[in-house]
């Protein structure tokens, strides 16, 4: 059985495996079917059950009228379905495209190996997040919650109370375009600062965000997702903009946030694709767009260089890299792609259990094999730069 894991656990594909010639059915469904996912949870707000986007359910559990615009809120279940046919088209569009392009830039054998292992560890990290979510459902049932398989409505009827009752309007902005600007560039100040944190936490680098960082190759569908429970992160996301919009304006302008996020959404599978830097950089509509819609593309791909001094840039997702320059993380993109992935490029074992689990495993071995309150604290919740004195490092070769 031990014997069994360690091989699962140090298992690598190659280029030679068999699953070459099944990378391009596996691209095209895995690259669709995660795409039409992200669309459905992005489903318009005549559905009958909370998700993700579902901009409507939301806004009815936190007991708030979205919007005082009556033609946009008339017409949003149809800008809604635009903007997600849109979203596919150009995600599964540009995933596609990036396949076939990354084996002529990279070389087959070379480009084979860095996709199979990566795609892998980007199913693995989603089966796991979805394996976590149905133990939760599970749990919750078993304190008697109702529909505990819908998680995202469960947390959304909790904060009900809270946000109906605990909401002032501090700020009442008369004009609605005025509001909602400020609203979009204020949601976006928590996101910041929790994706700087990100590298700054030990807990948070090694366990969620450090995968993501990893690949010297990037594909959409071969960079693991920056935080294993992503979808996660888009709940707090839309609730911090209601809360935002409620204190700024006379009514939560969640519909009109969530559709912004979406909008945003389908530049961002620029931000993951190595051989589209030089086209996201050149062409004047992706680039400005990308810019527009808060740091993507060319700039959220710096973000992912190997060079020390980009260790610390482009953390916002406000338009124009707003917090970004205010806060000295911006960086201007460069004329030519860098070198990609962890600073100074070490050499990774490319087994997808160790690319998604290996910071849990270092920072358990770090815990156990270290003495001292002091050393465990700053060994969970230290900065990314404390070292451990007894260490092992499991992503390494």
């Amino acid at each position: 059985m031990i014997k069994t894991l360690k091989k699962i656990w140090n298992f690598e594909f190659s280029s030679e495996s068999f699953l070459v010639k099944l990378m391009i059915p596996l691209t095209i469904l895995l690259g669709a079917g995660y795409v039409a996912l992200e669309v459905l949870l992005g489903q318009h707000p005549e559905a009958n059950q909370v998700s993700v986007f579902n901009s409507e359910s939301i806004s009815k559990a936190i007991n708030k009228s979205s919007g005082s615009n009556e033609w946009f809120v008339h017409h949003f279940a149809e800008i809604w379905i635009a903007v997600a046919v849109l979203c596919f088209v150009v995600r599964f569009a540009v995933i596609i495209h990036s396949f076939f392009q990354s084996k002529k830039v990279f070389g087959e054998k070379k480009f084979s190996r860095y996709f199979l292992n990566y795609s892998m560890s980007f199913i693995l990290s989603l089966f796991f997040g979805l394996l976590v979510l149905m133990v939760l459902a599970f749990v919750l049932k078993l304190f008697g919650v109702e529909n505990s398989v819908n998680v995202f409505q469960w947390f959304a009827l909790k904060m009900k109370a809270f946000f109906t009752n605990n909401i002032p309007n501090i700020i009442e902005i008369k004009s609605y375009w005025l509001a909602l600007t400020l609203s979009i560039f204020l949601v976006s100040l928590p996101d910041h600062f929790f994706h700087w944190f990100s590298h700054k936490s030990r807990f948070l680098w090694y366990v969620f965000h450090r995968p993501h960082h990893c690949p010297e190759i990037l594909h959409p569908m071969a960079a693991p997702p920056a935080y294993v429970f992503d979808f996660f992160v888009i709940i707090p996301y839309v609730f911090v903009g209601s809360i935002i919009s409620s204190l700024i304006y006379t009514e939560s302008l969640v519909l009109e946030l969530s559709l912004w996020f979406m909008l945003g959404y389908f530049m961002e599978i620029f931000n993951h694709s190595s051989v589209h830097y030089n086209f996201a950089l050149k062409n004047p509509i992706v680039r400005n767009l990308s810019r527009i819609f808060g740091g993507k593309g060319v700039y959220h791909l710096v973000h992912h260089s190997a060079y020390e001094q980009d260790q610390e840039v482009y953390f916002s997702a406000a338009p124009f890299s707003f917090w970004d320059r205010v806060f000295g993380t911006y960086r201007k993109p460069y004329d030519s792609i860098p070198d990609l992935g962890l600073t100074h490029q070490p050499a990774i074992k490319l087994s997808p259990f160790r690319i998604i689990f290996s910071g849990v495993f270092q920072l358990g071995y770090e815990f156990f094999h270290n003495k001292g309150f002091a050393t465990k604290w700053k060994i969970i919740f230290g900065s990314i730069h404390y070292q451990a004195p007894v260490s092992k490092d499991y992503l390494k070769v």
